[in-house]
């Protein structure tokens, strides 16, 4: 899994995201995920929402997003 390949010209590495009972991951909505086998006793669940930014966040997509004249 470590190594990287190239698809459609697009260097691409898989990478397996772990974590603990509590633990948040931060993504992009539209990140291509799979399932891995739940090994534990109980379910587990992941919820997508996009998050609202605030004041800096909104300037810094702005000043990205923005088309330059």
């Amino acid at each position: 899994m470590d190594e990287e390949t190239i698809v459609g010209g697009v260097p691409l590495r898989v990478v397996e995201l772990t974590g603990e009972p509590g633990d948040m991951v931060f993504c992009h909505p539209v990140m291509i995920h799979c399932v891995a086998p739940n090994r534990g006793v109980r379910p587990r669940f992941m919820r997508i929402k996009r998050q609202v930014l605030t004041g800096e966040g909104r300037e810094l997509l702005d000043r990205l997003y923005r088309p330059h004249p």
